[in-house]
């Protein structure tokens, strides 16, 4: 299996991430993706992606929650810098979006970086991650500026309605759904959304430390508890779990370019 979307380079990993990466191999997780989210989180991936780098892969971007409204431009400058200084090292820009989650305050600084980061991407070739919460009225008139071949890879932790999926997939024949610890939950939607999309166009993820899966909800998430995703899937889809984990496994690749 792989991990497509992870934060175990995280402080809150810092006591026992070996034991972490150790259990995700034990468990056949092949990939660890990493996305940064700020200037400062860049470094902590390199470090883990050169500790484990048959393993660990790495992301930069300027993720929406982390622009500082009194410096986002140099932050973003920043960001755009190291992206193309280390594209021979990153598998993809991310984590990138919009979030109206907590409010608007910076949300003219989120349209920008969104849009220069996609733009970025399209112009290395690399695929994107993408973070969209409660923004996909703000998603739609960003993204319809592309190409359906400018841009590849993941929604990542997908919240959005069937027909939010249906037109972001019918757009870009390039981009896949990211589906982690929330599709296992008792009251979520989401299962009912993935029923209507085709395994090809799924990834799987943890999004750790958040949002581990039941029966684990409420523990710190990572990538050795994917076995749940992967078991909850193979219910929607009534296929073997072996399959699931083979078709997501290629999924991933594919979009990411990963072996």
């Amino acid at each position: 299996m792989i991990d497509t979307h992870t934060h175990i380079y995280g402080a809150e990993f810092a006591q026992d991430i070996d034991l972490v990466v150790r259990r995700a191999i034990e468990a056949n997780c092949k990939n660890i993706v990493l996305p940064a989210t700020n200037e400062g989180s860049i470094d902590a991936v390199d470090a883990l992606r050169e500790k484990y780098p048959d393993v660990c892969k790495a992301m930069y971007g300027l993720h929406p929650t982390d622009i500082e409204p009194e410096r986002w431009e140099e932050q973003l400058d920043n960001i755009l810098s190291r992206i193309q200084m280390g594209a021979d090292k990153i598998v993809g820009v991310g984590e990138i979006g919009l979030d109206l989650h907590y409010g608007d305050e910076t949300i003219e600084a989120q349209r920008v970086a969104f849009e220069k980061q996609l733009e970025l991407a399209r112009d290395l070739g690399k695929p994107v991650s993408m973070h969209i919460r409660d923004a996909y009225d703000e998603f739609w008139p960003i993204i319809s500026k592309f190409e359906k071949d400018d841009v590849s890879g993941s929604l990542h932790c997908f919240s959005g309605t069937i027909e939010d999926a249906e037109r972001a997939l019918g757009m870009f024949p390039h981009l896949v759904l990211g589906v982690g610890g929330t599709l296992t939950y008792k009251k979520s939607t989401l299962p009912e959304i993935i029923k209507r999309v085709p395994i090809q166009r799924i990834v799987i993820e943890t999004d750790a430390p958040y949002l581990a899966p039941v029966p684990l909800r409420g523990k710190r998430n990572e990538p050795s508890y994917l076995t749940h995703v992967i078991d909850m899937l193979s219910d929607i889809y009534e296929i073997s779990r072996e399959k699931v984990e083979k078709i997501t496994d290629e999924n991933a690749c594919r979009v990411f370019s990963l072996k």
